[in-house]
């Protein structure tokens, strides 16, 4: 069956009930600006944003208290070995640079959504703070081993992203029942639409078909005589019920706007032409769509942060240090330094050095 239906890879991006934490990804790089200098250079920038210091003396500080909480430490290095990703470099004591530089980002994204939570003028109540609380709680190994200056830190960052988010949802930071509010405000995009369709090779066979339908000719008949798809054409080109939501972007407007009897397309899709029609349309109940009801309520907060994300990268003015890479404005990101030559005192693995009991540590 032809799937009309959304990527599915991308709807479990971020839970909007229990928000898993991305933002920890932010917590930590050290030594990486250091190496190589005397620990009173750790007043060196590692980046700045907006104007806003990175301090080299915050990478290093991170840095001990990551390596320190063996839990923390450990859970990392499993997320990112099934990313392929290294965490820990080959010698004792060091950090491979990749990790560094990926954290080195996520700081300056924090720095991003801080200074964005300043100039909205958010403020956190009781229960968006509690929320932020059980989100580290609840989501980083080892929290309860960090310090509890740096716990709070953390909370504070987790804090920052709950309060964009909501703002940019236009909801507030805890919602009591956020599947049943996101349904209440979208009902009509959870109308299951049963539809038919005839694929074909090429936009020039569509346009042929088309003009028959607009002379009258059935649309099943005429699936059954020329659509490539043979479980649809068998059936008159039926494939069942599917919602809005579960439809790709690129057919959902036409189906939606085409009445019952309707034909909407074509649409060129996964390197053919289709043609559709709209059999009938029905409002569902929200316990019969509840499941999908909350992943694109997820996806939904997910996209208008990384949205907001990318265009804050794009649009700010941000530096990195020589030594770990260059600010990449187009992408948003990090490009590392290519030698060891742009990066004094990495290891010949590209790991990173511990500093020790660095001043910000002690």
């Amino acid at each position: 069956m032809p799937d009309l239906r959304v990527g599915r890879g991308d709807r479990y991006a971020r839970p909007l009930v229990n928000r898993r934490m991305t933002v920890l990804g932010l917590v930590v790089v050290g030594a990486l600006l250091l190496a190589g200098c005397d620990k009173s250079t750790g007043a060196v920038p590692a980046a700045t944003v907006n104007g806003a210091a990175v301090s080299g003396q915050a990478f290093v500080h991170e840095l001990d208290l990551m390596q320190a909480n063996a839990k923390f430490f450990a859970a990392k290095t499993t997320q990112r070995e099934a990313q392929n990703l290294k965490t820990a470099g080959t010698a004792p004591g060091t950090v491979d640079t990749s990790f560094a530089v990926s954290v080195l980002q996520g700081l300056i994204d924090s720095s991003l959504l801080h200074q964005e939570v300043e100039r909205r003028k958010l403020k956190a109540d009781d229960q968006c703070t509690t929320s932020a609380q059980s989100d580290v709680q609840d989501h980083i190994a080892g929290f309860q081993d960090f310090p509890q200056d740096y716990r709070r830190t953390l909370v504070a960052r987790d804090l920052d992203r709950l309060l964009l988010e909501a703002d940019l949802a236009g909801q507030p930071c805890v919602v009591a029942d956020p599947v049943t509010t996101y349904f209440e405000n979208h009902k009509s995009d959870f109308d299951s639409f049963c539809l038919a369709v005839i694929v074909v090779a090429n936009p020039e066979t569509a346009a042929k078909i088309k003009a028959d339908l607009d002379e009258g000719e059935d649309f099943a008949d005429l699936a059954k005589a020329n659509s490539l798809d043979p479980n649809s054409a068998a059936n008159g080109g039926e494939i069942g019920c599917l919602s809005r939501a579960e439809l790709a972007d690129q057919v959902a407007e036409g189906i939606t706007a085409a009445k019952p009897g309707g034909i909407a397309g074509p649409y060129d899709l996964q390197g053919a032409s289709f043609l559709i029609k709209v059999l009938s349309r029905k409002p569902n109940t929200l316990e019969a769509v509840r499941e999908r009801v909350a992943e694109v309520a997820n996806l939904a907060v997910t996209r208008a942060y990384q949205t907001w994300l990318q265009k804050a990268r794009a649009t700010s003015l941000i530096t990195v240090d020589g030594r770990i890479g260059r600010w990449d404005p187009t992408q948003g990101t990090i490009i590392p330094a290519a030698s060891e030559a742009q990066n004094p005192g990495a290891g010949q693995d590209g790991s990173v050095p511990d500093q020790g009991s660095s001043p910000a540590s002690s």
